[in-house]
């Protein structure tokens, strides 16, 4: 894992901006959490196992806040943002979700991905931030389309990695 300071160096530098002249430092940690959320939801999408959480959740209370989506069956269902256990005699049931990694909240702070991923939230800190002033970023799909294949590759070896 590397330091979030680290990956805003690299970004700056391929934004031509060493200075901080451009992007200030809270900017570019917002392109960086805009990143992480980014990674999050396709491999969320992919269904990676990493990105499953497990909680004891108790019966009334509200999901976490980096809950996606259910990772399979749970006798719950959600009314007002809450959830609730569909037996009425638990207090509390085991769930495994799908779910966001957390936020980078201060510059000295860890990526919470594995430093194989650190290209990739680069070029996506760079993109957002190259976008800052035209609203979008139709002209980057192709770019995005590619990225979503290297977040691809990295899960397949990895997984050779591990096993």
């Amino acid at each position: 894992m590397s330091k979030a300071s680290t990956l805003i160096t690299r970004a700056r530098l391929r934004l031509k901006d060493p200075g901080e002249k451009t992007y200030s430092r809270y900017e570019m940690l917002d392109y960086l959490n805009d990143a992480v959320d980014f990674v999050s939801m396709e491999l969320i999408a992919q269904q990676d196992l990493d990105m499953i959480y497990e909680i004891n959740h108790t019966s009334g209370e509200a999901l976490p806040d980096n809950f996606v989506a259910f990772a399979g069956q749970h006798p719950v269902y959600t009314k007002n943002g809450l959830t609730y256990a569909t037996d009425t005699a638990a207090t509390s049931t085991t769930i495994r979700y799908f779910g966001k990694k957390d936020r980078v909240e201060d510059v000295e702070a860890n990526s919470p991905f594995l430093s194989m991923y650190d290209p990739v939230l680069v070029q996506l800190m760079v993109i957002f931030a190259m976008n800052r002033d035209t609203g979008g970023i139709p002209a980057d799909a192709e770019i995005l389309n590619q990225i979503r294949q290297n977040i691809g590759v990295i899960k397949q070896q990895q997984q050779k990695a591990q096993g």
